[in-house]
């Protein structure tokens, strides 16, 4: 049985959003932010995410001006050929535009140059429109800049915070998970093609 990824891990529970569900992934939640905020992040005009579920366009969530917040980290990429190859027949093809995303070749040589890309959690969009395209839902936004001050309190800000002990030299993540083990589950994640 093969073994969750730590940012599948990470992600279950940013998606679930309970202390308790939480609490036993937040080192690694820390370290993966930790290690994203080293990079500086790149600005593209638009970029791709393609999804096997298919959105209602009849939600009310997914209404023109609507405001939509990807709780987990998410993969994207500036190559809407692979982006439509992951919809299947019948998914939604997402298209950010005016989009900011950290570029996985800054981390790892074997991602090609932006087209592998990774947003943070909590990422905050308006949506534009919800069409049919090619069998596919497509759902076109724009991602909000200014997501801080429209939301408030940074969850994930508040979820990492913690109270460190004088004796306390590392966290536990870095004493439980070297930082070729995180980089080398961010790579395989993301550079399957």
């Amino acid at each position: 049985e093969r073994q969750p990824s730590l940012i599948g891990q990470v992600n279950s529970a940013l998606f679930d959003r309970s202390v308790r569900v939480l609490r036993p992934v937040r080192d690694m939640l820390w370290g993966i932010m930790r290690t994203l905020r080293k990079l500086t992040p790149a600005k593209f005009d638009v970029m791709y995410r393609g999804v096997s579920g298919r959105v209602d366009a009849s939600d009310a969530r997914y209404a023109p001006g609507a405001l939509l917040k990807w709780a987990c980290f998410t993969f994207a990429t500036t190559d809407k050929g692979a982006a439509c190859k992951s919809t299947g027949e019948n998914g939604t093809l997402y298209v950010v535009r005016g989009a900011e995303a950290y570029r996985m070749d800054s981390l790892f040589k074997a991602c090609d140059k932006d087209k592998q890309l990774m947003l943070e959690p909590d990422t905050l969009f308006k949506v534009v429109s919800v069409t049919e395209s090619e069998g596919r839902c497509e759902v076109v936004l724009e991602m909000v800049q200014d997501a801080a001050r429209l939301l408030g309190t940074n969850f994930i800000e508040t979820v990492c915070r913690r109270t460190v002990k004088r004796q306390e030299t590392r966290s536990d993540f870095e004493q439980s998970v070297q930082p070729w083990q995180l980089a080398a589950d961010m790579g395989h994640a993301l550079c399957i093609h």
